[in-house]
């Protein structure tokens, strides 16, 4: 696993309603693209790796993402080539026919 305790990532993780904003607090991490909802946190790094945050701790996911999106939907993400995925029973599962630059894991 990567060492991320090269570079800080300012997140909106650990979150609490105070009058009209939230408070965030700076955590370990080197990611380009991060997402969080339904208690969950997913990124992506430079490289493409995807990582979901564990308590204090990042860990690998298998798979390579450009994006990747936590929502009442799932986990959702999409790869170099536009390819969309879903995360299901914890791994990748290609969702044919679909081709996306950026999803939204939202339900309305």
């Amino acid at each position: 696993m990567k060492n991320f305790l090269l570079t800080s990532l300012l997140a909106c993780i650990y979150f609490q309603a105070v009058q009209s904003g939230l408070v965030c607090r700076q955590i370990d991490g080197s990611l380009k693209q991060i997402d969080a909802g339904n208690g969950l946190v997913f990124g992506v790094d430079d490289d493409g790796s995807v990582y979901t945050r564990n308590g204090e701790y990042w860990n690998l996911i298998p798979g390579t993402l450009s994006h990747v999106t936590v929502g009442p939907a799932g986990v959702w993400g999409v790869d170099r080539n536009f390819a969309v995925y879903r995360m299901l029973g914890g791994s990748w599962a290609l969702m044919t026919g679909e081709e996306l630059l950026t999803v939204k894991a939202e339900i309305q």
